[in-house]
């Protein structure tokens, strides 16, 4: 139920509620929606390096950086779900590791 409550996806969550509570969903990409999410309460960020269900969307440059930046100050965890794009889909063994996810410009 935590899995489903994280996505993003409201078609994935007919039928399942109540959904388990605590969870903020923003735009992927927006970094200042993200900054104001953040909070004492986050205990993590959880994102995917590269869209797939919503086709191939790649993040803006310096994103992941900037994610990371801004849950060290927050104090929380960043979690890279790599589920679709894991396991050398990419062309690396993990997508938060390739040109797409990691480009600064």
């Amino acid at each position: 139920m935590g899995s489903l409550a994280a996505t993003g996806q409201p078609a994935y969550w007919e039928g399942f509620g109540p959904l388990v509570p605590g969870f903020t969903h923003v735009a992927y990409g927006d970094l200042d929606a993200l900054s104001q999410a953040l909070g004492p309460a986050t205990a993590a960020v959880i994102l995917e390096p590269i869209l797939g269900n919503a086709g191939v969307v790649v993040p803006p440059p310096g994103y992941f950086q900037a994610v990371r930046q801004r849950c060290d100050q927050a104090g929380c965890l960043l979690i890279v779900d790599e589920v679709q794009t894991g396991v050398g889909r990419t062309g690396k063994w993990f997508a938060i590791n390739t040109k797409a996810s990691s480009r600064t410009s």
